[in-house]
């Protein structure tokens, strides 16, 4: 719980320095925060696709047994969704921000597979090898550092960096994982693991539609700038 409480504190206080900070609109010093932030998850990604490398024969899905450390990465998780959701709320009572509905989503999805693994004891590892997909807001941080310095160029490397981190990165890794679940499911499930499969499925159909969801809002962006570009 102390992890979780301080991850909370930590991430709102990072909202608050960039606001502090930069002095741009709402949405602006969201993406720069929430930038920052993702780049600490994906670290954790990282860290843990290294250092628990030999799991992913099994999808990463392993029960919990002796890992307090990715206990911690995922309090770490879901203090960031926790933080968001309340400078979220700040932004749309100070400013009348509307809270975008397909990251609501994306942060509720993740606390509610958060829960279900730590009740079904499977599933800490998946979790956090996943963080790598956080390097997508990453880009978008970019992109708001961009539009802070009135930098098109960066803006424009920005989001086509982020397009090719839903393309190259985060789709083929969530089918990759769907395709290697329902193998497994089909062809040699593990009984100690049978009541994660379900949320498995579902989470990776979720994450999918999600992906190709941004990514055709950012191909029309990319789209729409270089027509504009051209004129």
């Amino acid at each position: 719980m102390v992890t979780f409480v301080a991850a909370v504190v930590f991430f709102l206080l990072a909202h608050v320095a960039a606001a502090a900070s930069t002095r741009m609109p709402f949405h602006v010093e969201l993406r720069l925060s929430r930038g920052f932030a993702a780049l600490i998850l994906s670290a954790i990604g990282f860290f843990v696709l290294i250092g628990w490398f030999p799991l992913w024969r099994q999808i990463f899905l392993v029960p919990n047994q002796g890992e307090d450390l990715l206990l911690q990465f995922i309090l770490v998780l879901n203090g960031h969704f926790v933080a968001d959701f309340l400078w979220l709320a700040y932004g749309a009572a100070a400013y009348g921000s509307r809270p975008r509905v397909d990251l609501i989503v994306h942060h509720l999805l993740g606390m509610v597979v958060s829960f279900a693994s730590y009740r079904l004891g499977i599933g800490y590892a998946m979790i956090c090898v996943g963080l790598i997909s956080e390097l997508m807001p990453v880009t978008t941080g970019l992109h708001a550092w961009g539009q802070m310095r009135n930098d098109g160029r960066l803006e424009n490397l920005a989001a086509r960096l982020r397009l090719g981190v839903l393309v190259g990165l985060r789709l083929p890794m969530w089918i990759f994982v769907l395709g290697m679940v329902l193998r497994e499911m089909w062809t040699a499930p593990r009984p100690e693991i049978d009541s994660v499969y379900p949320v498995a499925v579902v989470t990776a159909l979720a994450l999918i539609a999600l992906d190709l969801y941004w990514s055709r809002l950012c191909y029309q962006g990319i789209a729409a700038r270089t027509a504009t570009a051209g004129t």
